[in-house]
């Protein structure tokens, strides 16, 4: 009878310690993937970032993420899970000298996570707007239905990535 209940306890150890290397393997597998594809990371030459975290409920679909090597621009599409609205993050190397005071416009001033960025209504739509603090990235985070929260949320989100 002991020896029955010796077998039982090593076999549910076994299966206790393969199921935690299970869960660890998938754990590092799911979360050292990165977020943008690496096909379309090795063509862009300026700093990329990314939203940290889900701003507002927001999330990237992997799939759609585009860049255009004619114009450099990268784009992402987002869809807060919450509000069902949409919004389009741009990226690009910064054009020329521009600077912060030329595209701010009417906007309100906010700091974003990686520079100052300006929010406001152009045309019906919410426009956000940044040069990251390293001058070499430029950022819009477009949206017809997203609120100036919700795109101030993404703003301050953005994370350098690469």
């Amino acid at each position: 009878m002991l020896f029955g209940s010796k077998k039982r306890t090593v076999i549910s150890s076994a299966c206790a310690t393969l199921l935690i290397v299970i869960s660890i393997i998938a754990f590092i597998l799911l979360h050292s993937s990165k977020p943008i594809p690496a096909a379309v990371t090795s063509k862009i030459t300026f700093p990329v970032y990314y939203p940290k975290g889900s701003p507002s409920s927001f999330t990237i679909a992997r799939e759609q993420i585009s860049y255009d090597e004619t114009t450099t621009v990268l784009q992402m599409p987002a869809t807060s899970s919450l509000s069902n609205h949409a919004a389009t993050i741009s990226e690009q190397p910064l054009p020329g000298k521009l600077t912060f005071d030329q595209i701010k416009g009417e906007g309100t001033v906010i700091d974003g996570a990686k520079g100052q960025a300006a929010v406001s209504n152009v045309e019906g739509r919410m426009v956000a707007v940044m040069i990251d603090a390293g001058h070499k990235t430029l950022i819009l985070v477009n949206s017809t239905d997203a609120s100036k929260e919700e795109l101030t949320a993404i703003v301050r989100s953005l994370d350098l990535l690469r």
